[in-house]
């Protein structure tokens, strides 16, 4: 976990990500793709609508602003994933979560899988 003081406003918006499937790279992404141009845009449009709503954000809360790299890749079980994050020229700078995975693109033990679910799952 990075500690949010310790990476500024601009590093934030040049993260990137590689995703990898079996050695080979499936997608590719920025930070600076984010919905609203980055994720700290994302971030305060996020805080705003629930401000709105009576709501706020509490210290120490994880919040996902959204993906940096899609994955169009259907995982079968076996097939071995890893996430690289971090800045242009140093593309493990932040870290790296490799998985193997064990059941089935988005599938449920009964075998179905829901339209609305995208095509990768861990």
């Amino acid at each position: 976990r990075c500690p949010a003081r310790s990476v500024s406003t601009e590093q934030l918006a040049s993260l990137t990500a590689r995703l990898l499937v079996n050695g080979a790279e499936v997608a590719r992404g920025s930070a600076a793709e984010c919905p609203l141009g980055s994720p700290m845009a994302s971030l305060t449009g996020c805080a705003n609508h629930l401000n709105g709503r009576g709501l706020g954000l509490k210290p120490g809360q994880l919040v996902i602003t959204g993906n940096l790299a899609r994955c169009k890749t259907d995982l079968a079980p076996g097939l071995h994933v890893e996430a690289q994050l971090g800045w242009d020229g140093d593309a493990c700078g932040l870290g790296i979560a490799r998985a193997r995975v064990v059941q089935g693109a988005g599938s449920v033990p009964d075998g179905t899988r829901p339209s609305s679910w995208p095509s990768c799952r861990l």
